[in-house]
């Protein structure tokens, strides 16, 4: 081979290996798998950003309707609203202006302790009634009440003792002191 002149190179995307084939020419360079490998590399780069476009243009098209809907069927109801009906007048018949009632409840429950009563009466505008029950001291709470459109609602109360209270008895008898060993 001549000075000055360069032998053909072979056409390879790595410089070192151009460069390696420029400075021996008689040797056969052989590097199918190294190519092989560099252009598979370039096909999942191309399809890679191919994919990256299309996943683009896919939310793209879903984000905003570059289309607009087009309708198929009539654009108003098929069957017309109904008019407003007329309010139906009130049956002012059932109206009792001076009502009247009373009711009452007592509870004495031995398992549970719970002991209440209630008993209430109304003429006219007129409310008055009482209730009982049995607070977690011991007492009896007595509320009696009245409710007019004069006075508005009053109510007394009075607490009354149910018994004497008795001391709490000791469940679990006390430990024995600990034994102690010398060794």
């Amino acid at each position: 081979m001549q000075r000055g002149k360069r032998p053909a190179t072979i056409g390879h995307p790595d410089a070192a290996i151009n460069t390696f084939v420029t400075t021996c020419p008689n040797i056969s360079l052989v590097c199918d798998t190294f190519t092989d490998v560099q252009k598979y590399i370039e096909r999942e780069k191309e399809m890679a950003i191919k994919f990256i476009i299309l996943a683009a243009a896919v939310l793209a098209i879903c984000r905003c309707s570059a289309i607009p809907a087009v309708q198929a069927g009539p654009t108003g109801p098929a069957i017309p609203a109904p008019l407003a009906l007329p309010i139906a007048a009130v049956d002012v018949t059932g109206y009792d202006p001076h009502p009247q009632y009373s009711y009452a409840y007592d509870v004495q429950d031995s398992l549970t302790g719970d002991a209440k009563s209630q008993h209430e009466t109304r003429n006219g505008d007129v409310v008055s009634g009482s209730y009982s029950l049995i607070e977690a001291d011991g007492t009896r709470r007595i509320v009696e009440y009245t409710a007019d459109p004069v006075n508005g609602f009053n109510a007394v109360v009075r607490r009354e003792p149910i018994a004497v209270v008795k001391p709490v008895v000791q469940v679990t008898p006390p430990l024995p002191p600990p034994l102690i060993y010398h060794s």
